[in-house]
């Protein structure tokens, strides 16, 4: 069985390849590797994810970034934004810093198992989980995004359903204040879960 893509220093050989999200009338091109999620194209649940999103505004992380499509694709249409992206595989966060500077989007980068390497807090975080790394791994995200969250921030994610969305829109109710589906599409479930306002 092949590594997982959640290694921290991936050991099978380089074999970059390019994925192209197409957005109104441009393509977007990334640069993408063996050992990182999704390989040679753009995942049909980040797509989906990045086109549920509403407007962001100030600091936004991306957790559990890969080659980091899901942060670009969001500086892209929210220009404004302070963008940090994490991940736990060195190859994804070096295709993340690369993929940013091609697309002249300012990101800061961090190798980080979830949050333990993260900084300071946000107002919104935005993931697409490592599921076949399995609940104890990603619940724990969820847990600890609603303490990073500022008031009145939210928790963006994508789930398929047969992979346990439903399940997990149960566990983020226990955790936020306000969980609703955002986007759904061929079994994918886009989720929000939000903080409330201070003083609400």
């Amino acid at each position: 069985m092949g590594e997982h893509y959640f290694t921290k220093e991936p050991t099978s050989a380089s074999c970059a390849a390019p994925a192209v999200w197409q957005h109104g009338d441009r393509d977007y091109e990334f640069i993408t590797d063996s050992g990182v999620f999704c390989r040679g194209h753009v995942d049909f649940g980040s797509k989906l994810l990045v086109e549920s999103l509403p407007a962001l505004r100030g600091r936004v992380l991306e957790l559990g970034c890969g080659y980091g499509f899901i942060g670009i694709a969001a500086k892209l249409l929210n220009p404004k934004i302070e963008l940090l992206m994490c991940d736990i595989n060195a190859r994804a966060l070096a295709l993340a810093k690369s993929n940013a500077k091609k697309h002249g989007v300012a990101a800061e980068t961090v190798q980080s198992d979830g949050f333990s390497e993260v900084q300071g807090s946000f107002d919104f975080v935005i993931t697409n989980p490592p599921v076949r790394a399995g609940k104890a791994v990603y619940y724990p995200w969820f847990e600890e995004a609603a303490k990073r969250l500022n008031p009145g921030g939210t928790l963006y994610l994508v789930l398929q359903r047969k992979q346990g969305a439903p399940s997990a829109q149960r566990h983020l109710e226990t955790l936020f204040d306000k969980v609703t589906m955002i986007g759904r599409s061929a079994g994918f479930h886009v989720i929000a879960a939000q903080i409330k306002e201070s003083g609400a």
